[in-house]
């Protein structure tokens, strides 16, 4: 074999090693932070999607973080970092989230900008420590999400807003507290609706009072700390929510922006006696005529 073909050889199984997540030899990236914030630790992928392997890396200079690629002439378009600090998290630059792994697009010759935040969130809701709650409903509703299952929300507007109305005049409701519904449309994400802070600790709210968090300085998406379930934490039902794992709508599965009940249309459903991301999708899409439950998020006040 001569000297170019090994060289072309070489060259395809680093290609090929990097793109899938192994390991390579020596840093994957490196991460320079500016700001002037203490030190933290981050986990990195090249492949955030499969993470097969990682680097562990000390982050120092502060949460202003630009990571490079050391892998020369190629984009790596998902690549994953998962802060392993308590308190710390990456709030901003991220595409989406897997799990608690920001994924990001990166490469040698044009690196990502991210920034990473800490400490005690500046909001704070009725939970407590100052946590938001989230609960889920004892009525259901079809697709159709018009506010017939409460009399105080026979004018609202139908989809989002009967649907956050119905949060805030729900019996499982908590005593204090303003709710949205955990719900995506076309052109409105459930993390945007229920203004969900990264930062913020979430709650479940339960008639009995004992909470537990489900989520703390993370992002909704993926794993979640317990089961989201009302009453029980074993019970099992369905609630509409029409979002991906990501936080964000799935496409063709959100009963027409919650405006239709019928068998010719489908939403996204999740599970309640989880603690993976099928509390948000479980992967099936039901027709819209099916009764479900919601879930309601406190809003950070």
């Amino acid at each position: 074999m001569n000297i170019r073909l090994i060289h072309v050889f070489s060259f395809l199984i680093t290609f090929i090693i990097s793109s899938l997540g192994f390991t390579a030899p020596g840093p994957l990236v490196t991460i320079t932070g500016t700001g002037g914030q203490p030190p933290f630790n981050v986990n990195v992928w090249l492949n955030g999607d499969s993470p097969l392997s990682g680097q562990s890396f000390t982050v120092t200079g502060g949460y202003n973080l630009t990571i490079t690629p050391t892998i020369p002439n190629h984009t790596y378009p998902a690549m994953g970092i998962e802060v392993t600090t308590p308190g710390v998290f990456i709030n901003a630059g991220c595409s989406r989230f897997v799990g608690n792994r920001c994924i990001f697009s990166a490469s040698k010759s044009s690196p990502a900008s991210l920034t990473a935040g800490s400490g005690t969130p500046t909001t704070s809701c009725g939970g407590t420590d100052g946590a938001c709650r989230v609960y889920v409903t004892n009525a259901t509703t079809s697709g159709n999400i018009n506010g017939f299952a409460s009399s105080a929300c026979n004018s609202c507007t139908p989809g989002l807003g009967c649907a956050n109305c119905l949060c805030n005049n729900d019996t499982n409701k908590p005593s204090s507290g303003v709710y949205k519904a955990w719900l995506s449309t076309n052109s409105t994400s459930a993390i945007a609706n229920t203004s969900y802070i990264a930062s913020q600790t979430y709650r479940t709210a339960t008639i009995t009072g004992n909470d537990r968090v489900i989520f703390n300085q993370a992002t909704p998406v993926g794993d979640i700390n317990a089961p989201l379930a009302a009453i029980n934490p074993g019970s099992l039902v369905q609630t509409w929510t029409g979002t991906g794992s990501d936080g964000f709508n799935i496409s063709g599965s959100n009963c027409s922006n919650w405006t239709d009940g019928t068998n010719s249309f489908f939403g996204a459903v999740g599970k309640t006696n989880v603690t993976d991301s099928t509390w948000t999708d479980d992967g099936i899409s039901p027709n819209c005529s099916s009764q479900n439950y919601l879930y309601c998020f406190e809003v950070p006040s």
